[in-house]
This record gives C-alpha cells, sequence and structure tokens, in this order.
C-alpha cells in the first residue's frame, strides 16, 4: 500500500515538472517581423515649347530650344503680335514626374484683356466661350459628348477626360477645368492642346476683341 502512494505521487511530480517546464517554455518563445513602409511622392510637371516663326510667319515649336516650365507664380510665354489666319504652336503638357499614380486636373483661364472675347467666340445668350474657337489639339480633339456629368450639366466628356465651363463675362474671365478620369502612371503625360488658331475670315473687328488675351494654365 505504501508503495502504490509513493509511485502515484511520483507520478503526480513528473506531471507538475512537465507542466512548468512546457510553461516556461512558452513564455520564453520569441517571434520577431519587420514592417518597412516607403513613402512615395506625387510630383506633376507642366510646361509648354517653344516657338519660333517660319516663314510665313506662323509661329511653329522651336526644337533647338528647352521647352518653358511652369511654376505656381506663372511664367509668361509673349508671343506677340498676331494676324488673321495665324497659328501659334502652344501645347501645355503635364507630365506625373513623382512615383506614384496620380489623378490630374487642369485649369485653363482665357482673359480677354481690354478686349471683349465673348463678342468673337461667345454663345449668344450664354456667357460661356467657345474654346475650341482658338485652340485645337491634345484633349480637345478627341470626341467629347455635351450633357450632364457627375452632376454639373452643360459638360463636355468622354470616357478619359471631361470639361467643365465656369465664364464669368463681367471680368472678361472664362475658365475651363479639365479632369482626366483615369489615374496617371509614373512618366505618364497628357497634352491639353497644342495649337491656337486665328480664324481666317477674322479683320481689326475682331482682332481688337484679343487685345492683352491671356491664356493661363
Amino acid at each position: 500500500m505504501k508503495r502504490k502512494i509513493f509511485l502515484i505521487a511520483l507520478v503526480v511530480c513528473l506531471l507538475a515538472v512537465t507542466v512548468t517546464n512546457a510553461t516556461v517554455a512558452y513564455f520564453t518563445d520569441t517571434k520577431k517581423s519587420t514592417d518597412t513602409y516607403t513613402a512615395g511622392n506625387v510630383y506633376i510637371e507642366l510646361s509648354e515649347a517653344a516657338v519660333v516663326a517660319d516663314a510665313t510667319g506662323n509661329l511653329v515649336e522651336d526644337t533647338t530650344a528647352d521647352r518653358i516650365y511652369g511654376s505656381e507664380s506663372g511664367t509668361l510665354n509673349n508671343v506677340g503680335k498676331i494676324y488673321p489666319a495665324q497659328t501659334i504652336h502652344k501645347d501645355p503638357t503635364i507630365v506625373n514626374t513623382g512615383n506614384e499614380d496620380a489623378w490630374i486636373a487642369a485649369k485653363v483661364i482665357l482673359s480677354d484683356g481690354v478686349g471683349d472675347l465673348h463678342k468673337v467666340i461667345g454663345y449668344p445668350g450664354f456667357e460661356a466661350v467657345d474654346i475650341e474657337l482658338l485652340l485645337q489639339g491634345g484633349l480637345l480633339d478627341e470626341r467629347i459628348h455635351v450633357g450632364e456629368w457627375n452632376g454639373f450639366s452643360n459638360v463636355c466628356h468622354n470616357a478619359r477626360y471631361a470639361m467643365v465651363q465656369i465664364p464669368n463675362h463681367t471680368t472678361g474671365e472664362y475658365v475651363f477645368y479639365f479632369f482626366i478620369l483615369a489615374k496617371m502612371s509614373p512618366g505618364e503625360s497628357v497634352e491639353l492642346f497644342d495649337t491656337l488658331s486665328i480664324p481666317t475670315e477674322w479683320n481689326n473687328t475682331e482682332l481688337k476683341e484679343l487685345v492683352d488675351f491671356d491664356i493661363h494654365v
């Protein structure tokens, strides 16, 4: 009887040691995990080509000169005097120079200076102006629909971009917003337009409305 009690006690002691050791092993077991976070950046670059007059007086891209880069304060590119039937190369281009995909939008302001831009490219009965009468190429040459988009009415849009105009005929400023509807990858670019064309049929009456005419992007 005494022998049985001793054996039972010994088994209990062994179990106690086993349980204790298992508990110690659990609390001393360690694993290490390291997470690395890389900060991205979003940068865009706005530029347009320098221009030079050709034999006919049109202003074409000057491929020998560096592009003109914009800044927050604005960079002035004065093209000088204009005349009927003249074409002027103007290609504001946005490039995603960061290392992340980016949503891109552009704001283009047409300002009529001392003239009245609405008189020559205005919509009868509306304050808005027809930007495509003067500017062509790039996004503006893509097929667009006019209708409602994202809660706005009378918006030019297609699968790639939407263009909304906020006119102010009183101040002579016509603001166009271009919204690119797909994210632009690093290195990807978009050209808003590439040509400023003066209608052939215009004479001094129309041209005087473009005195100090400005395009700000």
